[in-house]
């Protein structure tokens, strides 16, 4: 019963002479058993190891297996404890249901229990303490200790209960894997397997207490046990190693094993030392040895070469940057692809590890298969976002949240329901529209119409629904009761599910996924259907007559789909193998790429320390409490992981980083780089971006599909290669790829006719006489592919039934207007109008005008409550200022909302375009106020606006703000047709932001102060007329900053530079322009101009809030798809211009 270890660095031979001197030893004994106890993960290629090497190729008396499967055979083989393993599904669902008993008992838990992926949590630490054989006793006998650490103590204490529950609900029927050892130990003396077999361990970096336990139950009953632990023999290896030292784990296993032979009496052996002459891995490859040998070791050293090999490690080691985890993807295919075809090497001789498989797997599989490149990504996929779960928990959540739009669509859209695509998106957008919201709104037939959807469309739509009631209505009915068991629930969803096919469904899905050559998803849909059966039957086993709430029920389930993986087994033996750094074990390669030298993958940010933080775990570790690794261990761990994988090829070493993450964010390099290069004097990191050459880049057709997209946005943008017209030309001349590339061509110069859609198209879509908006003139000035998609095209947002900010500003205008109108019908004037009067009418005005827009947002509920309420407060502000702007002048408010395009012949407004068409404007002046003397009349025009609009002269020389000076161009015009025998004098135009401003205060305001500081931030915006006379009527109180309008007087009266005023004259010659304006964009959009020319000014462009960004296809990288610039000009420039054209 002696114990052996087998000692050596990485690549010195430990597995092989062990795997070697076991064939040796069962040929010698065909009686006697022997056992190869390997990591899980390890088993099936071990055995092939075996019988490879196996002069008769079998291993009758060998068998390779793990701890958890030797303790399933021998407790089969004894009979010995009938308990089931509860795999990691039932764990969280015997959690949950302890979780959801003791809720109230859980002080610091309770809480987060619901939150995704906490069970799994809970499950980790319970397993833990299982593997380190703390009992839920143990853990009461240590909470005395903990009280001056309270958030540990209530922490603990509820781990406690859980664990003790856990445990209380299993115990009869059920053992965890982590158990399973404890039960084998307590039964190993009785097994005939185990009794004077030969024990071989390998690929095992460390123990856990429970494995050791077992260990100690073994050592006496087996013949022998030899144990491979990977040490540099040069080092004091049977010493306790310190946590920073590169081979403290195996030190740390020795001192274990070496502590069990000694409470046991067992015979420890001279250990088998491997590797002190120079290790065989490594023949012929100086630079890998001296790898190997140096890293992560002290001392100075580097490597010189020698006489027969250069100081330049690059035939072995090589370091490359790539622009971006895809390109270190692509990288890793041409180099694999390479080594193939330059080297013969098989695809198995190849592997690739990475700190980070979410990322690089990711690629890895939208990579490869360009490149032809079989591959296995050794992982065990998580299924929660395959469409069955989703189906499963959609259909739940539907009924959590009575109907609501989201938990619907969410239903409908799984991917599973036999639903025509079209008439679920007018569905959806009908939805929407009219705020269908609830089990009880579907049941109803629909009958209202919006915007959107006309009475023609509702039988259409109503089908839809009766098809979608049909199919659900049975499940609803059986599903809604409260006092359900988890039993009936669990039934009433599997009737559904069959009612749906979802098998036969999975099953022609599994076919498609093997037709297109995607083994891997093919796997997927095979097992998962009967994953989630057999998840249905452990809930109604182990729940099944427990009354449950819907939502508790859901969240049992979910607790079961967290864990819920499908395992993949190599479809070939020859392919690449894809790991990560602690799961992957790698045997007998020849090449390995490193992917993802990066700080932050190597060394990892850390997954953290679970549900107990590290200062937790350090704490626990001062009371005598032994856990798993914290983080600061784990670096160290991982530190060795990556010895081992560094030193596992025989012939090359490729080492690749990231410039940047998929997000464009700059990555540094790992600190193993820096290491390297210490190590290696002339090891240089090359950078893979500096040479894109097709002719390096290029390996099959379907890869190089990429390079003649990049090689035809190249040559759109005027660069030209011959190597890119070789690529180009042999795709022309294969008929198999001739097609696609013409789409691609096709595509990459669409941008090219981007002129617009013609003359006879826009007289087709917008007929000869064009009736338009200001608004709309000004979004043909900022992008006329913008008015085409919103007005050619009529293209808009998703029509909502909720209270949106258009809501908003038209119950603004409303409320003006009808509060103008009441004081009109008044006995009272502006002027005179009190205080308790006016905040009277607004509250009519408000309340009128919600009644009026009938906004179908606006609800009867609380937070319609709260929008009326704050309509009302920014009102009463909003009257109250323009009270006093008005009383603080002598014009007088005349006309309110005129709607100028029911006027004939208002030339304003009517504009002769070229061509025989013509342009007719509408809309609304919000307010024109006079002034009159015996001489003249003054008008100026005030729009209400809900955001915070500025008058900008240079917007509207562009054309980009036109809308105050046609409205002052038409009350002009309406001006002067009733007093033919004054002049009518333009006095200014103004934007007045309807808001409740909020101030930053001292506190020693006293409120006459703060009345002024409001009405300053409430002042007009826009351009006054200069004369004096015009200026003192809109302020007959201006000395210094007025408070009502933009105009500063200095001490001898005259206009301080921050004055926004223009001269009669120069307002005349911005009438004139405007309409100029107005007929050059009318004549645009007759034209049928529609190009892709958004302007930019300043740090503005007019993609900045447009709705159609993802649709146009604007592209600054596309040198013909630039920004129209437009020049700078401050206000005077503006005005100089302006004059300059009109002259």
């Amino acid at each position: 019963m002696p114990l052996q270890f087998i000692l050596g660095s990485s690549g010195s031979g430990k597995s092989r002479y062990l795997y070697e001197t076991v064939i040796k030893e069962s040929l010698a004994a065909p009686k006697e058993n022997f056992l190869i106890l390997v990591p899980e993960q390890f088993t099936m290629e071990i055995q092939r190891n075996l019988t490879e090497l196996h002069p008769r190729k079998g291993i009758l008396n060998i068998d390779v297996l793990s701890f958890q499967r030797l303790a399933l055979r021998v407790l089969e083989d004894l009979g010995a404890d009938r308990r089931r393993i509860l795999e990691e599904t039932g764990k969280n669902l015997v959690i949950r249901r302890a979780a959801m008993e003791h809720r109230k008992e859980l002080t610091l838990l309770g809480g987060s229990m619901e939150k995704n992926g906490y069970i799994s949590q809970v499950k980790s630490m319970i397993s833990e303490l299982a593997q380190y054989r703390i009992e839920p006793e143990t853990m009461d006998g240590i909470l005395e200790s903990l009280k001056d650490q309270p958030r540990l103590y209530y922490k603990w204490k509820d781990i406690g209960i859980l664990y003790h529950a856990f445990q209380e609900q299993m115990a009869k029927e059920y053992v965890t894997a982590e158990e399973l050892l404890e039960v084998l130990a307590e039964h190993a003396g009785e097994s005939r397997l185990l009794s004077g077999c030969t024990i071989a361990l390998d690929g095992y970096t460390g123990f856990t207490p429970i494995q050791l336990a077992l260990l100690k139950k073994l050592l006496p009953l087996a013949k022998k046990i030899q144990v491979t632990v990977t040490v540099d023999p040069r080092t004091d290896w049977g010493r306790q190693g310190k946590m920073h030292e590169l081979f403290y784990l195996s030190q740390k296993t020795i001192q274990s094993l070496t502590n069990l032979c000694k409470e046991t009496g067992t015979e420890l052996l001279e250990p088998v030392i491997l590797g002190r002459r120079g290790v065989r891995r490594f023949e012929g490859r100086p630079a890998l040895a001296f790898l190997e040998s140096h890293l992560f070791r002290t001392g100075k050293s580097f490597f010189a070469g020698g006489s027969s090999y250069p100081e330049d490690p690059s035939e072995e080691i090589s370091i490359h940057a790539c622009a971006d985890p895809r390109e270190e993807a692509e990288f890793a295919a041409r180099t694999i692809l390479s080594l193939r075809q330059e080297k013969g090497l098989a695809f198995r001789e190849i592997a690739l590890i990475s700190g980070d498989m979410e990322t690089y797997a990711r690629e890895i599989r939208r990579i490869f298969p360009k490149y032809g490149i079989p591959c296995f990504i050794d992982e065990t996929k998580r299924v929660l976002l395959n469409p069955f779960l989703e189906f499963i928990k959609a259909a739940l959540e539907m009924l959590i949240r009575d109907f609501s739009y989201e938990t619907v669509f969410r239903f409908l859209r799984c991917g599973l329901l036999d639903i025509h695509q079209e008439s679920l998106d007018d569905v959806e957008n009908y939805v929407l529209a009219a705020g269908i919201r609830g089990y009880s709104k579907w049941k109803k037939e629909w009958t209202q119409e919006t915007r959107s959807f006309s009475g023609d469309d509702l039988p259409r739509l109503n089908a839809f629904r009766e098809v979608f009631l049909e199919k659900t209505e049975v499940y609803c009915e059986a599903m809604r009761g409260k006092k359900l068991t988890v039993r009936q629930r669990t039934e009433s969803l599997y009737r559904f599910i069959a009612g749906e096919k979802l098998q036969q469904k999975l099953a022609v899905m599994e076919e498609n996924f093997e037709k297109q050559g995607k083994m891997d998803e093919a796997k997927v849909y095979h097992q998962i259907y009967g994953t989630v059966i057999s998840l249905f039957d452990k809930m109604v086993e182990f729940l099944g007559d427990e009354i449950i709430s819907l939502k508790d029920y859901k969240e049992l389930l979910e607790a079961g789909f967290e864990d819920s993986r499908v395992g993949l087994i190599p479809p070939s033996l020859d392919e690449v193998l894809v790991g990560d750094m602690e799961r992957t074990r790698l045997k007998n390669i020849q090449v390995l790429i490193f992917l993802g030298l990066n700080e932050g993958i190597v060394p990892s940010s850390g997954k953290g320390s679970g549900i107990l933080s590290e200062e937790e775990r350090s704490f626990l570790s001062d009371q005598g409490v032994t856990l798993a690794p914290g983080i600061r261990e784990n670096s160290f761990v991982e530190r060795f992981y990556l010895y081992l994988h560094l030193t596992k090829p025989s012939r090359r070493l490729y080492l690749t980083m990231a410039k940047a993450d998929q997000e464009g964010k700059a990555m540094r390099p790992s600190y193993v780089v820096g290491r390297l290069q210490k190590l290696f004097l002339k090891l240089t990191v090359t950078d893979e971006d500096e040479d894109r050459s097709f002719k390096k880049r290029v390996w099959t057709p379907e890869n190089g599909l990429s390079c003649l997209t990049e090689g035809l946005l190249k040559l759109k943008n005027g660069e030209f290669s011959p190597e890119f017209q070789e690529l180009y030309l042999w795709y022309r001349k294969n008929p198999e790829w001739k097609e696609k590339v013409d789409r691609l061509l096709q595509a990459a110069f669409s941008g090219e006719q981007d002129s617009g859609i013609g003359r006879e198209a826009a007289k087709a879509l917008y007929g000869t006489i064009l009736t338009n908006s200001v608004s709309r003139l000004e979004t043909f000035a900022s992008c006329a592919c913008e008015h085409f998609l919103r007005y050619g095209l009529r293209l808009s947002e998703r029509e909502t039934l909720e209270f949106a900010p258009v809501d908003m500003g038209n119950l603004f205008h409303k409320a003006l207007e009808l509060f103008s109108e009441k004081v009109e019908k008044s006995d009272w004037t502006w002027f005179d109008l009190p205080d308790e009067e006016a905040e009277k009418l607004t509250e009519e005005a408000v309340e009128e005008a919600a009644a009026f827009i009938r906004s179908p947002g606006l609800k009867k509920d609380s937070r319609s409550a709260y929008a009326i309420k704050r309509i009302r407060r920014i009102m009463g502000r909003t009257i109250w200022a323009l009270l006093l702007q008005i009383r603080s002048g002598l014009f007088e408010p005349g006309n309110f909302e005129v709607p100028f395009s029911a006027i004939e012949n208002l030339k304003a407004v009517n504009l002769d375009l070229p061509d025989d068409t013509k342009m007719k404007l509408k809309g609304r002046i919000d307010r024109i106020d006079y002034c009159e003397n015996e001489e003249e009349v003054f008008v100026k025009v005030v729009d209400y606006k809900s955001g915070n609009t500025k008058f900008d002269l240079a917007a509207f020389y562009y054309g980009l703000q036109l809308q105050l000076m046609v409205y002052l161009n038409a009350a002009l015009e309406l001006e002067r047709r009733t007093k033919k025998e004054k002049p009518v004098i333009p006095a200014g135009i103004f934007y007045y932001h309807v808001e409740d401003p909020l101030l930053e205060l001292s506190g020693d305001e006293d409120p006459e102060e703060i009345r002024k500081q409001l009405l300053k931030e409430l002042k007009v915006n826009g351009l006054v007329n200069s004369r004096e006379e015009i200026v003192r009527s809109m302020d007959r109180f201006l000395s210094g900053s007025s408070s009502v309008i933009p105009v500063s007087v200095n001490k001898d009266g005259s206009l301080g530079k921050a004055s926004r005023t223009a001269t009669t004259k120069q307002f005349a010659a911005m009438s004139a322009y405007a309409e100029k304006k107005m007929q050059e964009l009318g004549s645009g959009i007759l034209e049928g101009r529609a190009e892709r020319l958004p302007y930019e000014r300043k740090n503005q462009t007019a993609c900045d809030y447009c709705i159609f960004r993802s649709v146009c296809g604007f592209d600054q990288k596309d040198k013909n798809m630039k920004f129209r610039r437009l020049e700078e000009l401050s206000a005077d420039e503006a005005l100089k211009k302006i004059e300059e054209e009109m002259k």
